[in-house]
């Protein structure tokens, strides 16, 4: 088994930053990333959603995974997330890096 930390990366993050510089979201556990995912997805709309005005809270994420090591160095993965409301010509997109450090858990 695994644990999943989700961090959100801050602002123009390399993740070479320092882990107290990113913000923790949540975690999960599974046996494999691909388990995780979906956990780790809903997470993430969540924290997605608290920069979203209530109004335009209504929309679709969509999750681009990091596979380049250049990415990924200092976590294990990291993704991108971005949200397009529902309403597009009233609010903007809000999209952000996260970082998922993966750590084996021995039960």
């Amino acid at each position: 088994m695994n644990r999943y930390v989700i961090y959100r990366c801050p602002e123009g993050c390399d993740c070479h930053q320092k882990l107290k510089e990113h913000e923790l979201i949540g975690a999960t556990v599974a046996e494999t990333l691909e388990e995780a995912l979906p956990e780790i997805y809903e997470q993430v709309r969540l924290d997605i959603l608290t920069f979203q005005p209530e109004e335009y809270s209504q929309g679709v994420v969509d999750f681009e995974l990091f596979e380049e090591e250049e990415h990924s160095r200092k976590y294990q993965y990291s993704f991108e997330a971005i949200f397009t409301p529902e309403d597009i010509m009233y609010a903007g997109s809000n999209g952000f890096v996260y970082a998922l450090q993966e750590i084996p858990v021995e039960l």
